[in-house]
């Protein structure tokens, strides 16, 4: 009989803040963009947007947009670097040094595990696997419109396809890009071929807010549903950290578990 294999810990960090989680976070304190989610929000499915609207739409990209910088190379910002820093020294305390850190191609994730080394330096020695399967969501055309209400201003049928229902966006891919489901299945296949290699062995991954629920989903056995409610509920933390343990690998019934109230999403840092 197969007995499933596990690691003995799985800590789960999303990247530290990066110039893209400060743009959005701009973008939507914009006085601009206030005015325009509102039209948005209450504007008729597929229906095309008044010009006034999509002036607005093109205003806030071209302030928004930095430079022609594409996603994988946003950097973190220096709060970012220290998030990072202070995780590394928090982590320190709180286990052992993992047998492999599997990391995310992008320059805000390889950054992370620079200043993660920083302030945890024995982990300098650690083996490490840079892995496009934790790479972000692919967003397609959207990214040149920075973001997906922006792009719906110009693309109304579209808009409609992407809120047909309550979870319609689950399956919806942009085009060039890929779905939440198409990026939960790399992520699966990453974290079957993860559990038998390091087995009973500590691991660490570094990667997305979208990689990161798509391997707690696999844990928690979560379905499209159940992934798009949690998700509904924020973003995690950046450099936020998430622990998975096991007793016991090989034990049939023994699913990794972690304590939801501190551990699920622990802030390591603390920075105004």
């Amino acid at each position: 009989m197969y007995i499933p294999k596990k690691p003995s810990e799985l800590i789960l960090i999303r990247h530290g803040e990066s110039e893209g989680n400060v743009r959005l976070d701009a973008l939507h304190e914009d006085a601009r963009y206030q005015l325009f989610r509102e039209v948005y929000k209450n504007y008729p499915l597929g229906e095309e947007f008044p010009l006034a609207i999509q002036h607005l739409a093109r205003e806030l990209i071209n302030a928004y947009k930095i430079g022609k910088k594409p996603d994988h190379a946003l950097e973190l910002t220096q709060k970012g670097m220290e998030q990072s820093r202070q995780t590394g020294i928090g982590l320190k305390e709180l286990v052992e040094p993992p047998h492999v850190i599997y990391v995310s191609p992008y320059a805000r994730t390889l950054q992370t595990l620079k200043y993660i080394k920083k302030g945890w330096p024995e982990l300098r020695s650690a083996k490490v696997k840079i892995t496009d399967a934790l790479r972000e969501q692919q967003f397609g055309i959207v990214e040149q419109y920075l973001y997906h209400n922006l792009y719906f201003a110009f693309h109304p049928i579209h808009r409609a396809e992407f809120l047909a229902d309550e979870y319609a966006s689950y399956y919806y891919e942009f085009e060039g890009g890929e779905s939440i489901a198409r990026t939960r299945e790399r992520v699966r296949v990453w974290f079957e071929r993860a559990k038998e290699v390091y087995a009973e062995k500590r691991v660490f991954a570094i990667l997305h807010n979208g990689t990161k629920l798509a391997v707690i989903s696999e844990l928690e056995n979560l379905d499209f549903r159940q992934y798009m409610d949690t998700l509904r509920k924020g973003r995690f933390h950046n450099c936020g950290t998430t622990i998975y343990r096991t007793t016991s690998a090989w034990a049939i019934d023994d699913k990794m578990k972690c304590d939801r109230e501190k551990e699920y999403n622990l802030r390591l840092w603390d920075i105004a």
